[in-house]
């Protein structure tokens, strides 16, 4: 099972690969939708869907309001998959 350190640290690896951004403009809980438009959020999920075996929509990403919550929504949808 994956631990949810490692997922933490791939997430902000996609984050900063594809917004540019600096960790810390991410990971201190600012709201997503004031650091990202919409594209942004489009190749964030792209990158998630390509590097985790999960069933997460679009929509469910972009209703998060932070850096955490995504975490979170990736760690769970992880953990609840079958072994």
């Amino acid at each position: 099972m994956t631990e949810k350190n490692d997922v933490r640290q791939n997430l902000i690896r996609i984050f900063k690969e594809v917004s540019l951004c600096e960790e810390e403009e991410f990971i201190d809980n600012q709201p997503l939708n004031d650091l990202f438009d919409s594209l942004t959020f489009i190749e964030i999920y792209n990158e998630i869907d390509d590097e985790y075996p999960i069933e997460a929509e679009l929509e469910e990403l972009v209703e998060l309001r932070n850096f955490d919550e995504v975490v979170e929504l990736v760690y769970t949808k992880l953990s609840n998959l079958p072994d």
